[in-house]
């Protein structure tokens, strides 16, 4: 079963990989977004011993739907923040309400 403490690992690590961090209200976010996965998946795969193999493809794709997710809250800086924030390299949670806006529904995430 994916966890919901490596789908935040993935996302902080992604945003940091592009220069970004997320904000307190975002990194919230997030975390409720991994979580929201974690229960998709339970939903969706069965406890047998055939799970994990499985599900491991379904868990690569499901970090590159959150990479899709974070860069969509990249481009959304430019739409949200003035001139000031863009500077700060922070992605909040006006970015994030804006790229869920955009993308979803992104299963396993909304």
């Amino acid at each position: 079963m994916p966890s919901k403490a490596r789908l935040v690992k993935f996302a902080r690590d992604y945003g940091h990989q592009r220069g970004f961090s997320f904000g307190e209200g975002a990194d919230s976010d997030i975390q409720r977004m991994a979580e929201h996965a974690v229960n998709e998946f339970k939903k969706k795969f069965d406890t047998s011993g055939k799970r994990r193999r499985v599900e491991e493809p379904f868990l690569r794709m499901a970090e590159q739907q959150l990479a899709f997710f974070i860069e969509a809250m990249i481009l959304a800086r430019e739409e949200v923040y003035d001139a000031k924030r863009m500077g700060e390299n922070i992605l909040g949670e006006d970015t994030y309400a804006k790229a869920r806006a955009w993308v979803c529904p992104l299963w396993p995430f909304c």
